[in-house]
């Protein structure tokens, strides 16, 4: 588990980082203990990354965490902002090129909200041109039904999904508004770059495609994995506030 927990943020930061290529403005929610905020914070390219952790106390932890986070709360480049996504997204016109929400676990009250076919709508629209939005989600505690419209739902917004897998039943969609394509040399390329490198020698991911083992689906194919017919989670209709509370924790054999 001590292994899992540490492999996990550079998974999170290193595949949207490669697919990325040049990420500059860096959006996170939801900042747990700030190992993915500090990892991507610590890269050459980014020059500025919003944390967004309405939990203020939480505050006090990432500060505890310095040590594996890399002084998140003292970089020049970080800026920590103590209200929801929600309400970042409204009060906020910044453009990004990489928007991480790692709220996880839709059958918590706190989480559900970012669920939502409207946030994921606010998210695309804070987008670069070759923005990559990526959603954690703890699929561990999830029955099908409820796995079907989380990704209904966020496919609905970026039709090119592909799902990932960061270890210890978490997971990741990473989704783009508009048709991208990633030739394997380019890959590899990025890849192979000192700062990329560096990171991934920790967990023992360096060599080449270590880390593009870890995809489940491609991005033509993960969103077309639902049924048509799977219901989505709006605002209006808040499904996800039934059906995922219902799902935790998941039966032992998949319905």
């Amino acid at each position: 588990r001590g292994y899992v927990h540490q492999i996990k943020p550079v998974l999170n930061t290193m595949i949207p980082y490669v697919l990325h290529g040049y990420p500059q403005q860096v959006a996170i929610f939801g900042l747990r203990a700030g190992m993915t905020a500090g990892i991507f914070a610590s890269m050459p390219t980014v020059q500025q990354l919003d944390g967004i952790e309405p939990r203020t106390s939480l505050r006090e932890v990432i500060a505890s965490f310095s040590a594996s986070n890399g002084k998140l709360l003292e970089r020049t480049n970080f800026r920590y902002h103590p209200v929801t996504p929600v309400n970042f997204l409204r009060a906020n016109s910044a453009s990004y090129d990489v928007i991480i929400n790692q709220y996880a676990r839709p059958w918590r009250s706190m989480d559900v909200s970012t669920f939502t076919l409207e946030f994921y709508e606010q998210c695309r629209d804070h987008l670069g041109e070759d923005g990559l939005m990526i959603q954690n989600l703890q699929l561990s505690h999830l029955d099908d039904p409820t796995i079907e419209t989380v990704v209904a739902t966020f496919g609905s917004v970026f039709p090119q999904t592909s799902i990932w897998n960061i270890g210890h039943g978490e997971h990741i969609l990473i989704g783009t508004a508009t048709p991208r394509s990633w030739p394997m040399e380019t890959l590899q390329q990025r890849i192979q770059q000192p700062g990329v490198q560096s990171v991934l020698q920790t967990q023992g991911l360096e060599i080449w495609p270590m880390l593009l083992t870890t995809q489940i689906t491609s991005f033509e194919n993960g969103f077309h994995l639902v049924p048509d017919e799977s219901i989505m989670h709006s605002i209006e209709f808040p499904s996800l506030r039934v059906t995922a509370t219902r799902a935790h924790p998941a039966p032992d054999k998949p319905l």
